[in-house]
């Protein structure tokens, strides 16, 4: 008997502790429809941007290199989905320094998959392709911009 004495009074102990109500409701599961936090399944839409590499055209002699835009006016914390569409006649990439983005060569006539990034800092970023060298550099050759982000 004596032996099951604590064991009772640790029984009456806890049924004090054990109360009817229930945990406060999280605000975001509480708030109507439409308010609150998204779901955790709910994905977020990246923006779709391109940008457009060749060689020549109708004001830039052949030997040079275009990109379009050659500025890109993007928002930091937002997310963007790049691709690069090359109308020239030889394969082309696409960096940007400072954001980790890169879309390796696409061949002349194609485009690109996409690459979906988010720049977190405001800043101004350089964007280039990065293939040819010295004399022959696309970036020092016209094929370069700038992504500008606020």
């Amino acid at each position: 008997m004596r032996a099951l004495l604590p064991l009772a009074l640790l029984s009456v102990v806890l049924a004090g502790c054990a109360g009817d109500e229930a945990p406060p409701a999280d605000d975001a599961a509480s708030a109507p429809d439409g308010e609150g936090a998204p779901d955790a399944g709910t994905m977020v839409e990246a923006e779709a941007i391109e940008v457009t590499v060749g060689e020549g055209g109708a004001d830039v002699p052949p030997t040079l290199y275009t990109l379009a835009p050659r500025t890109l006016e993007l928002t930091a914390g937002k997310a963007y989905n790049l691709t690069l569409r090359n109308v020239g006649r030889m394969p082309h990439d696409l960096v940007i320094e400072g954001l980790d983005v890169a879309i390796p060569s696409t061949p002349a006539g194609q485009t690109s998959e996409g690459v979906v990034f988010t720049p977190a800092a405001p800043g101004t970023y350089a964007m280039y392709c990065t293939l040819g060298a010295g004399p022959t550099s696309h970036k020092d050759n016209g094929m370069s911009g700038e992504v500008v982000v606020s």
